[in-house]
């Protein structure tokens, strides 16, 4: 049986939030801000493919809550983390998956990954994952970026953009199993 997070609720205090999610929106809807840039990758979640995206405007890593459920991730209670998504909503997150392994490219990075609804993504690498590896360069348009890892020089090249989004684990999981 597949058990479905509680719903995180919403905040109406003045209090600034200590995260950010320009991407999402309350109830997991996606939304494209200008400025805002994001890398569509793939990568490896326990053995399976999973649609990650890489994005300059969160300030933490989240995971589809559907995909934590199925897979039976392990997860723990962390204070509530406000969080301000692209609508303006804040919320507050109060799960966390700690030290996941996540395969992106050639590299196995450990991560921690706040629990949420992403939508039709599967995983965000927001800026803590950004800021882990040092210098890093990106070409937005071509839509690749280029770090080093270990000493050696490693280059992300991104999904395609007109990729269909019912390509993540987690999309497919939700058809597959119904709760």
């Amino acid at each position: 049986m597949m058990t479905v997070f509680p719903s995180i609720p919403l905040l109406q205090d003045s209090e600034p939030p200590q995260g950010i999610c320009q991407l999402l929106e309350f109830m997991g809807s996606c939304t494209q801000l200008s400025g805002h840039q994001t890398l569509q990758i793939e990568g490896i979640l326990l053995g399976i493919p999973i649609c990650l995206l890489v994005d300059s405007g969160a300030t933490h890593n989240f995971i589809s809550q559907w995909l934590v459920s199925a897979l039976a991730i392990p997860s723990v209670s962390v204070d509530g983390i406000k969080t301000r998504l692209g609508d303006g909503h804040v919320v507050v997150v109060t799960t966390q998956c700690q030290q996941l392994s996540i395969q992106v490219g050639p590299c196995t990075f450990v991560i921690n990954v706040l629990i949420f609804d992403t939508g039709s993504l599967d995983l965000i690498l927001g800026m803590d994952w950004l800021q882990s590896l040092g210098h890093v360069t990106h070409d937005w348009i071509n839509a690749w970026m280029q770090f080093s890892f270990h000493d050696s020089p490693v280059v992300l090249q991104g999904s395609c953009k007109e990729k269909n989004s019912k390509a993540s684990l987690q999309t497919w999981l939700r058809e597959e199993i119904k709760p």
